[in-house]
């Protein structure tokens, strides 16, 4: 699968802005404003706009991880802390692959470090936990 494959042009992540600038099969980076539909109404970004750039981003790694269309990639688990408020700028999701699990025929089970940034600052932190399984298995 390639980067180039990846469009956002409508749903959810482009409502958000969310624009990629990096992706590997192991390391993933994608960028996402602060402004009026991220921001929570006390001026600063929502966590729940935070926790959906990371995990975009984690997702977007393990499609690029995938067999597509022979296979499919998608979120599991999230544990994500956040720990300074962003109030203005771009934040940078960050992905590293941390580890991964062959689960046989039900796929592949992948966990990512992921850190929000605003510049040198650390927004949030924590791991998010991908499945790579073969089509129709989800249903």
């Amino acid at each position: 699968m390639e980067l180039a494959d990846i469009n956002h042009s409508e749903g959810f992540v482009a409502e958000l802005g969310i624009t990629v600038e990096e992706g590997t099969p192991e390391r993933g980076v994608m960028l996402m404003p602060c402004n009026a539909t991220t921001m929570q109404p006390f001026g600063v970004v929502h966590g729940g706009a935070t926790i959906a750039l990371l995990e975009s981003v984690a997702s977007m790694c393990a499609y690029l991880r995938s067999d597509y269309p022979s296979e499919q990639g998608f979120g599991t688990h999230i544990d994500v802390r956040h720990v300074h408020p962003a109030r203005e700028g771009m934040l940078r999701g960050v992905a590293e692959l941390a580890s991964e699990e062959d689960l046989g025929e039900r796929g592949s089970k992948q966990i990512w470090k992921v850190e929000a940034c605003q510049d040198d600052t650390l927004i949030s932190t924590g791991s998010i936990t991908t499945r790579i399984v073969p089509a129709g298995y989800a249903g």
